[in-house]
């Protein structure tokens, strides 16, 4: 069995090593502040039930007969009730973020 000297030594490994792992820590770093903006993003100062019951007498005529907050997927919204014309009740949605 012939043995030969190893290809790199355990100075530049040790070196290798702490320059990966020094790469990965600053990635890893800025992907984290990355998702903080993101989210950040996304949030949203919700408005009041009796402010959607005002956007939805703007956008259709009729009495209100019921306002809910409801999650529609990954976002809030309120479904508004309204009585058009005595007769029928038609559902507004209205974005509850500002």
């Amino acid at each position: 069995m012939i043995f030969t000297k190893p290809k790199y030594s355990p100075k530049y490994i040790k070196t290798m090593s702490l320059f990966v792992c020094l790469i990965v820590s600053i990635t890893s770093s800025f992907t984290w502040s990355y998702q903080g903006v993101e989210s950040q993003k996304y949030q949203c100062k919700v408005i009041s039930k009796s402010q959607a019951i005002y956007n939805a007498k703007r956008r259709i005529k009729g009495k209100i007969v019921s306002a809910n907050l409801v999650k529609k997927g990954n976002r809030s919204v309120y479904k508004v009730r309204v009585l058009i014309d005595k007769k029928r009740v038609k559902t507004i949605i209205i974005p509850a973020c500002k």
